[in-house]
């Protein structure tokens, strides 16, 4: 069998190489890759920049916590007493639903004053005096209440 020509053999040789070579790079690309998330570290962020500021002056109003304040405790369950049919807007409940948005009149009220003020100065209830931070936050519950009684508000207007 006579010997192979070296010019044949040339072609697949550079062919062969340049695999090699892209199949080094590509290791090297991925160590690297991988020693980047491996051993550089970065300072953690600096959680004060973050957090709120509560040092407002105490002169300054807070209409949130005289919201709270004024919503009544038994305004979820004064709620759940009107009927279903009432609590999802079903039609021929109408007068229902106004009998029980009248008796709320006040908390309704409070509500609208309290969304007519600049949110900026909202601040939670004890936000400066974490002992009495749990306390108001058992008012949490009336949110969804409120956004229920908002709800029935405006079906009721929009049907006038």
């Amino acid at each position: 069998m006579p010997p192979i020509p070296e010019s044949f053999l040339e072609p697949k040789r550079q062919a062969r190489r340049a695999w090699w070579l892209a199949s080094g790079a590509l290791v090297a690309v991925f160590g690297v890759a991988v020693g980047v998330l491996l051993f550089f570290d970065v300072l953690p962020v600096d959680d004060s920049s973050l957090a709120p500021s509560v040092e407002l002056p105490a002169s300054v109003p807070n209409p949130l916590a005289a919201f709270l304040a004024n919503v009544p405790a038994a305004l979820q369950i004064d709620f759940l007493k009107l009927p279903e049919e009432s609590r999802k807007l079903v039609s021929g409940h109408e007068a229902t639903i106004q009998t029980f948005l009248n008796e709320q009149a006040p908390t309704l009220d409070s509500l609208d004053k309290v969304l007519s003020t600049d949110p900026a100065g909202w601040r939670w209830p004890g936000a400066r005096d974490p002992a009495t931070l749990d306390s108001a936050w058992t008012s949490t519950h009336v949110f969804p209440i409120l956004a229920k009684l908002l709800d029935l508000r405006s079906s009721l207007r929009q049907q006038d």
